[in-house]
C-alpha cells in the first residue's frame, strides 16, 4: 500500500528540525514531499539537499500549504496523504499508527493528550472542538491536530482556508460530508513557542461561521 500513500511535511522557517524529520520519516518507508511557504532560512536547501522534492505554495499560510500539497498528490495519482507538522512535536513513528485504519475510513486524526498542551492553546483547542462538534453533529477529540492522514479525492475539492484554520475546515468537511472518520491517540511534545499569533483564532471563528451558513443554505 505504501505506491499509494505520501506524507507531506508543510514548512516555514523549519531549518532547526527539518533533517530530523526527512531522516524519521525515511525510516517509515512512505514517500516525502515538502510544501514550503517562501521560507526565509535554508528550509528548502535542506530539503533538497536529502533528495526531497519541495513545491512552493500559494501563500505563507498553512492553508496554502495543505491545498498545494493535495493538488500535487492527486497529479501523482496518490490515494491518501499524511500531513504531519515539521517541529518535532509529533512522532513520525505513529504514522504506521494511522496507516493501520486508512482501509475503512477517509480520515484518520491522531489525537492528542490535551494535558501535554499548553494550557491557553488547550483552552482555545476544547472550544473549537465543542463549537465544530455541536454545530456539525460530531465527535470529534482534536479539530488542531497537526498528524491526519486524508482519502484525496475526499477533500480535494473542498478546502479554501489559507492559514491556521485549515486543520478546522478539514474536520468540518469530514462531518458534513459524513466521512468515515478514526481517531486515534498519538505522542506528542509541546513546542515551546508557536507560530500561531494571539490573533489565530479569529481566522477560525469566522470560517465556522462561513461553514455552517453554507450548511444551511444547502
Amino acid at each position: 500500500m505504501n505506491e499509494k500513500i505520501v506524507v507531506c511535511l508543510p514548512t516555514f522557517n523549519e531549518s532547526e528540525s527539518i533533517r530530523e524529520m526527512i531522516q524519521q520519516i525515511r525510516r517509515t518507508g512512505y514517500n516525502l514531499i515538502v510544501v514550503d511557504g517562501y521560507s526565509s532560512d535554508n528550509t528548502r536547501e535542506i530539503a533538497e539537499s536529502e533528495g526531497i522534492p519541495v513545491y512552493s505554495r500559494a501563500g505563507r499560510g498553512k492553508g496554502y500549504g495543505v491545498q498545494k500539497a493535495i493538488e500535487i498528490a492527486a497529479s501523482l495519482k496518490y490515494e491518501w496523504i499524511i500531513f504531519i507538522d515539521c517541529d518535532l512535536t509529533y512522532k513520525p513513528e505513529d504514522i504506521r499508527t494511522l496507516t493501520q485504519h486508512m482501509d475503512k475510513h477517509d480520515m484518520v486524526v491522531g489525537i492528542r493528550d490535551f494535558a501535554r498542551i499548553n494550557f491557553s492553546r488547550r483552552l482555545v483547542n476544547i472550544f473549537f472542538t465543542k463549537v465544530v462538534n455541536l454545530l456539525f453533529k460530531g465527535n470529534l477529540q482534536d479539530v488542531h491536530s497537526g498528524l491526519r492522514a486524508l482519502r484525496i479525492i475526499k477533500f480535494k475539492d473542498y478546502l479554501d482556508a489559507p492559514g491556521f484554520e485549515i486543520e478546522t475546515q478539514i474536520s468540518i468537511v469530514a462531518l458534513k460530508h459524513k466521512l468515515k472518520i478514526k481517531q486515534v491517540l498519538i505522542a506528542f511534545s509541546e513546542r515551546s513557542r508557536s507560530k500561531a499569533g494571539p490573533l489565530a483564532a479569529i481566522p477560525g471563528i469566522i470560517l465556522i461561521i462561513k461553514e455552517y451558513l453554507q450548511g444551511v443554505r444547502h
